[in-house]
């Protein structure tokens, strides 16, 4: 079974009631004998105005009423006041509206969600300027209701007492604080389901009211679990699910409230906290999950009584994609349509079948190797760059990217390598010019006598020492060491192999 909830801002006076019957009046295809068009649980008549209730629970949720505003009015500076009550109340839901509006201002916004946006606006100017927030409950789909058919006014009466009790459930009322219109609605094309309305003011300190929806949900969270822990518990590990790669929501894959689910009945505990952007933004989802939760359990009880099939579904059944009535219908006319050629072919040939599985088989491999090769082109743009790939950045534009730097690195290589030759050149050259100065200067006098010098030092330093250590001092000192330097010098190869000195040179040699 395929159990949903639908909320958003789109609900208006015409969704309910009396206009309701009158835009539905001919399509009672599933309406079977002594089922009512509607069914009000609410503490209302169908012909009351949605907008003229909504007053009501905005009164009891702090919200000043129309003879409290129009005193308050007269209190305040002329330029704060409001010309009307319903000016009044729009202006305590102006942060609502103007969030609305942004998004759909924002260029990256999808065509789909722009439209959405729009018509959620138009719904709520003609509230006079008040978001109502509508809420639809499903217990069953297109195909549901067609497997049922053996049992199908059975299975009707056990989804109209599952309403029944849901929406008197304390649960429900928890989760609901400011629901102040309830109906089953059975004059559909599609299936039965259960439609409310609700408002959702809050005051501050000073007793000022605003519309908030996301701060009341919050409390009532916190109230339903009990603390604001388990709250946060929950909220880190729903941002886990949705922060998760791996997470995938085609049809057969495990549904995000079931597995929230379990891994709550589990005891897990994500990874990391959230942060408090991350918890806020899912507030709305897990609030929407525990009413599920809240709706299942009641269901299953009421299955067991009319001893019907039916079990919460745990995998998507869809694609998600949300259509308007007809749209829907005619989609799953069309799918019903595909499976059932899909059926023909398969029963005309196994062969067939066989193929299209291989096909299958062969898509998901190169649908895989695609992404391997999307992964490998990252890794080698981010290695190559040294920069994070960016997000809109396609694969040929990264290949492109990683082309021109690679292109680079080896022009600035190859520069590196030529400047490397040239240094390495003109280092052997100054090597050979300091060898034949070497040369050179192994010839000129001054160089032999100075090489002599030390050498004369080197051989005097041990008897030096000797004489030191003996105490010799005065003539036989200079004497001992004047026979050491006449020896030294005859010894020496320098004053053999040097050339004699010119005649211009002499006096520079004895020098």
């Amino acid at each position: 079974m395929s159990q949903t909830i639908e909320n958003s801002y789109h609900s208006t006076s015409a969704d309910m009631g009396e206009s309701h019957i009158a835009i539905h009046q001919n399509q009672h295809t599933r309406l079977i004998d002594g089922e009512p068009l509607i069914e009000t649980l609410s503490n209302n008549k169908s012909s009351d105005s949605s907008y003229e209730l909504m007053k009501q629970m905005a009164h009891q949720q702090g919200v000043k009423s129309e003879a409290e505003w129009k005193q308050y009015n007269q209190t305040i500076r002329p330029v704060r006041r409001k010309n009307s009550y319903d000016e009044y109340l729009a202006s305590l839901c102006k942060k609502v509206v103007s969030g609305i509006q942004d998004r759909l201002k924002k260029k990256e916004t999808p065509r789909a969600a722009r439209a959405n946006y729009a018509q959620q606006l138009a719904s709520i100017e003609k509230n006079n300027g008040v978001p109502i927030d509508g809420s639809l409950f499903y217990l069953s789909n297109f195909h549901d209701y067609e497997a049922h058919q053996d049992d199908y006014e059975q299975y009707r009466k056990f989804e109209r007492e599952t309403y029944q009790k849901f929406y008197n459930s304390d649960g429900f009322k928890a989760l609901n604080p400011g629901c102040f219109r309830g109906e089953i609605h059975f004059d559909e094309l599609g299936t039965m389901h259960l439609q409310t309305q609700s408002v959702w003011f809050k005051t501050d300190k000073t007793g000022r009211a605003q519309y908030s929806k996301r701060m009341v949900v919050k409390k009532s969270l916190v109230a339903y679990y009990g603390s604001t822990a388990e709250l946060n518990r929950r909220l880190d590990l729903l941002s886990w699910i949705h922060g998760d790669p791996s997470l995938s929501r085609n049809p057969g894959d495990e549904r995000i409230d079931s597995k929230l689910n379990r891994m709550i009945a589990n005891g897990d505990t994500a990874e990391r906290p959230a942060s408090n952007r991350e918890r806020n933004g899912r507030l709305e989802e897990l609030w929407r999950i525990e009413q599920l939760n809240v709706l299942n359990q009641v269901a299953l009880e009421t299955a067991k009584k009319y001893n019907v099939d039916w079990k919460p579904a745990t995998t998507y059944q869809t694609d998600r994609v949300h259509r308007g009535r007809d749209a829907y219908i005619e989609h799953e006319k069309q799918v019903d349509e595909v499976n059932k050629q899909y059926q023909q072919v398969n029963e005309q040939s196994q062969s067939t079948k066989e193929q299209l599985e291989h096909d299958r088989a062969l898509v998901k491999r190169a649908q895989d190797r695609l992404t391997q090769l999307t992964a490998n082109i990252t890794d080698t743009y981010e290695a190559v760059t040294a920069t994070k790939r960016p997000k809109k950045m396609t694969d040929l534009e990264a290949v492109r990217t990683i082309r021109r730097h690679v292109k680079s690195a080896k022009n600035e290589h190859d520069e590196n390598v030529q400047e490397n030759q040239l240094l390495e050149a003109e280092n052997k050259r100054l090597k050979a010019e300091t060898e034949q100065m070497k040369q050179v200067n192994l010839k000129q006098p001054w160089y032999v006598l100075r090489e002599l010098i030390v050498d004369i030092i080197q051989a005097l330093m041990p008897v030096l020492l000797e004489l030191d250590h003996e105490h010799v001092t005065g003539q036989k000192w200079r004497d001992s060491v004047t026979e050491q330097v006449d020896r030294q010098m005859k010894q020496s190869p320098l004053i053999n192999q040097s050339k004699k000195p010119q005649k211009d040179k002499s006096k520079e040699l004895e020098r």
